[in-house]
């Protein structure tokens, strides 16, 4: 294999990644030997090939195949002195440089930033902490991007360069927290509208580095223990109260429901129990009275109940009690006997319930 793998390199001239680098951010292509002048380059699909010579990002080629002259590289020939003759007249045919493929595709990674947000709370206190979640991004600026991260290490490595993107980013969104209006309380509480908020805040922030946040999501917060106890206890209690909310809220539509059907649904009772038995009247009465208090107002019930025109509306087959019953009246001074309110009866003024269909008078 090691004899197969010269043969190759002594006789193709073509700078080409052979694996399969589709899940990589920036990918450092070694080459192991000067990079031979007039020869081609294949860069892979989605990526740019960014070359830096003596640490300063020289060109960029896009995905395809490139020749290596002075025409695609005008900037990294000049930077090494490639069109100059040597001593002996001679051009240079080979050189040095370090290449990068930097990876254009749609990208998600965890953020976690460096420097906390500081807020005061009223219910917690001050409270300073990290956010912590996922962020998608696209690299619209290789150039920026590799020289943004060369500052800080001789040459870049994957995961360092996700690192590098994910610091950044968690720095950014725990400034934009530290610098909202909303409360630290609606943070833990209203996670959609803080992901609203970070979607009109942060597209822009990583502009400095070549990388611009499609969606930045909030999935925790780092905290100190003590704050993170009042914060899970808070959590806990809103979290009964909204249960407690919602039980009473079905329980409440139910009742209500019940009660309309209660109403609504006649009530078959004969007319002779009804004259016979004035204590089911009444204890039926006074059940629907219960009812109606439960789906609708006190003095809409009462309005219901006391001042109906036509009690029919509640009882069933009472109309051979009206027709059946007679009105005596009582022309003296003094009234000494009254109808009942119900059969039209004629009774004592001072009796309370009916005699003879049991409804009460006192209403």
């Amino acid at each position: 294999m090691g004899l197969i793998s010269y043969l190759i390199g002594l006789f193709n001239k073509d700078l080409e990644c052979k694996e399969d680098i589709s899940n990589h951010f920036v990918y450092f292509f070694q080459v192991k030997k000067p990079i031979k002048i007039n020869s081609n380059i294949i860069v892979p699909n989605g990526f740019d090939a960014v070359f830096v010579a003596k640490d300063t990002v020289c060109d960029i080629l896009r995905e395809g195949k490139h020749k290596i002259i002075n025409a695609s590289l005008p900037v990294l020939f000049n930077k090494l002195k490639l069109t100059r003759a040597n001593k002996k007249g001679k051009l240079p045919k080979k050189f040095k440089c370090d290449i990068y493929f930097v990876n254009l595709s749609d990208i998600s990674t965890n953020f976690i930033g460096e420097t906390p947000f500081i807020l005061k709370s009223y219910t917690f206190g001050k409270v300073k902490g990290f956010a912590e979640g996922m962020i998608d991004f696209r690299v619209t600026d290789p150039q920026a991007l590799i020289e943004r991260i060369l500052l800080d290490m001789p040459y870049i490595k994957n995961g360092r360069a996700i690192g590098v993107v994910s610091t950044s980013a968690g720095d950014e969104i725990n400034h934009a927290l530290e610098h909202s209006e909303t409360k630290f309380r609606d943070i833990i509480t209203h996670p959609n509208a803080i992901h609203k908020y970070l979607a009109q805040e942060m597209p822009d922030k990583l502009d400095y580095m070549g990388v611009r946040i499609l969606d930045a999501e909030i999935s925790a917060l780092k905290l100190n223990k003590k704050v993170q106890e009042k914060v899970n206890k808070y959590l806990q209690n809103q979290m009964e109260f909204d249960t407690q909310i919602d039980n009473f809220s079905k329980n409440r539509t139910a009742n209500v429901e019940n009660s309309y059907q209660e109403v609504q649904r006649p009530v078959p009772v004969e007319s002779g129990t009804m004259i016979d038995n004035g204590a089911h009247v009444e204890e039926l009465d006074a059940r629907i009275v219960n009812d109606l208090r439960d789906a609708t107002p006190r003095e809409k019930a009462k309005d219901i109940l006391f001042n109906r025109s036509d009690p029919s509306i509640l009882f069933k087959n009472k109309g051979n009690i009206r027709t059946e019953a007679k009105v005596e009246g009582d022309f003296s001074s003094v009234p000494t006997k009254k109808q009942c309110k119900f059969c039209n009866s004629t009774i004592d003024v001072s009796l309370s319930v009916c005699p003879t269909c049991g409804f009460r008078q006192d209403f």
